[in-house]
């Protein structure tokens, strides 16, 4: 089951860390509980995996986390830290089955998990397309360069950067203070939320698209045009590069921000008719400007 970090940062919503994983004090003289399945299974520290893995989960606190792909045959694990971790405190793992599981730390209470400024880097072979990666992280940013069928990111202030390369069923982003960057080849199903920050995207192609931002832009550039999309931002622009042979028929509602284009749109009233209007867009802002220009 995935936890829910979000709300815990230290000197935040204190009052919220309970639960799975609570007292957050990195850097507040606090100790903190960390509770997860099957502990006992779990291996301390840097790691390589051999076994086939069709599946990476990623749970990790604190801390920038890179996933890359290279030139190997085995999955590596290699974890830094701003002072020497004892075992309690080094990154654990547990392959289950094809599932590799990626904790921050042993499962325990009364944990000191105060400034360790640590660092994760998960090397993967690059000719291995999987099944589904998932992340869920409470502070750091997250850079991954793989392929997979589904990924899954969940957030609370850190930014996440995607390189996807191969064809994906489903990207899922969520981030509270941060950003959303996404360069990809191709998509079935997009979808990304984010509280205070942006969501830039480029793609071959996204079949489906559906993205939420209160005060953050979106930003799209599309060598494809989508069947469906589904923006919606607060106080963001919204800015949309499409094929000159685009054909969209897309509602537009902004409350005070203005709407422009250089395609060849018909407008009526907030209607916006591109060629034979094929594909379905909905754009919806308060404050911010919506704007549909050519793909240079």
């Amino acid at each position: 089951m995935r936890k829910n970090y979000r709300g815990l940062l230290c000197g935040v919503l204190l009052a919220a860390a309970i639960g799975q994983f609570s007292g957050c004090g990195f850097g507040f003289g606090m100790r903190s509980s960390y509770i997860y399945d099957h502990a006992e299974k779990y291996a301390v520290g840097d790691a390589e995996i051999s076994d086939e893995i069709d599946t990476i989960d990623i749970d990790y606190i604190s801390g920038d986390v890179k996933l890359v792909k290279a030139d190997t045959d085995v999955i590596t694990i290699e974890e830094t830290a701003g002072k020497k971790l004892n075992d309690k405190l080094k990154v654990h793992t547990w392959v289950d089955g094809k599932t590799l599981h990626i904790k921050f730390c042993e499962s325990g209470k009364g944990l000191n998990l105060n400034n360790l400024d640590k660092k994760l880097v998960v090397t993967v072979p690059d000719d291995v397309d999987y099944d589904k990666i998932i992340f869920d992280m409470s502070s750091g940013d997250v850079d991954v360069d793989c392929s997979a069928k589904k990924f899954d990111f969940d957030a609370s202030s850190g930014n996440i950067n995607l390189t996807q390369t191969g064809n994906s069923d489903e990207i899922l982003a969520d981030t509270s203070s941060g950003s959303i960057s996404v360069d990809a080849e191709s998509i079935e199903k997009f979808v990304a939320n984010a509280s205070s920050g942006d969501i830039t995207v480029n793609a071959e192609s996204i079949k489906t698209i559906h993205t939420d931002t209160s005060s953050g832009d979106n930003e799209f550039r599309l060598e494809t045009v989508p069947e469906t999309a589904d923006i919606e931002a607060s106080s963001g622009q919204v800015k949309l590069y499409l094929p000159e042979n685009a054909d969209i028929t897309a509602e537009i509602d902004t409350a005070s921000g203005n709407v422009s284009y250089d395609l060849p749109f018909e407008k009526k009233e907030d209607t916006y008719k591109c060629g034979k209007g094929t594909s379905k867009f909905r754009v919806d802002t308060s404050s911010g400007n919506v704007t549909l220009n050519k793909l240079n």
